[in-house]
């Protein structure tokens, strides 16, 4: 007979009743007595790659991702180097050419590896980066960039207005409702 994984219990067949015909279960795929002993071992029993079978350094290394036990130090640095600089290329197969829209707010994103305002994926909203252009200079990250039509996706520099800080840009929304009510 069987035992319970978990438990060590004695796996007993079930009998399963399905109109006036009785039969008996899966009985050598079962390796629990109860669904609770199957939570119980289940329950933090991430195995690491190595139990139950002997795997060399070198497939170890491909299996986490470490490319110096695998190749050596060298070719690794250069391995690493053309995996990170693969995306950066814009002809590469996958690559949106540095410009993706922002899916939470809809601003027009634009790969700069240099700035030194860049978000942590290396992007920047386009806008600022017009604005930039147009008044040569960084702008500081305190400084706004509104868009007159409220278009974020129109970035011609007719349709930006900077604010030196963001109090100004709640004022300049205030005057805009408050024309509004006044013109109703």
């Amino acid at each position: 007979m069987n035992k319970c994984l978990s438990c060590g219990e004695e796996l007993t067949r079930k009998v399963f009743k399905s109109g006036k015909k009785e039969r008996p279960c899966a009985f050598k795929k079962r390796k629990y007595c109860s669904v609770q002993c199957r939570a119980k071992a289940k329950q933090g029993s991430r195995r690491p790659i190595e139990v139950g079978r002997k795997i060399s350094q070198a497939k170890m290394g491909k299996l986490r991702g470490d490319y110096e036990t695998q190749y050596g130090k060298e070719r690794a640095s250069e391995i690493k180097k053309k995996l990170s600089t693969a995306h950066r290329n814009i002809k590469h197969w996958n690559s949106k050419g540095g410009r993706v829209i922002e899916p939470s707010k809809g601003y027009v994103l634009v790969k700069s590896h240099d700035h030194p305002y860049k978000g942590a994926n290396e992007y920047v909203r386009e806008h600022r980066l017009v604005m930039e252009r147009h008044i040569g200079r960084h702008l500081l990250p305190t400084e706004i960039v509104h868009h007159i039509n409220n278009d974020r996706t129109d970035n011609r520099i007719e349709n930006l207005m900077l604010f030196s800080s963001n109090s100004e840009h709640a004022k300049h929304h205030g005057r805009i409702k408050k024309e509004k009510r006044n013109d109703k």
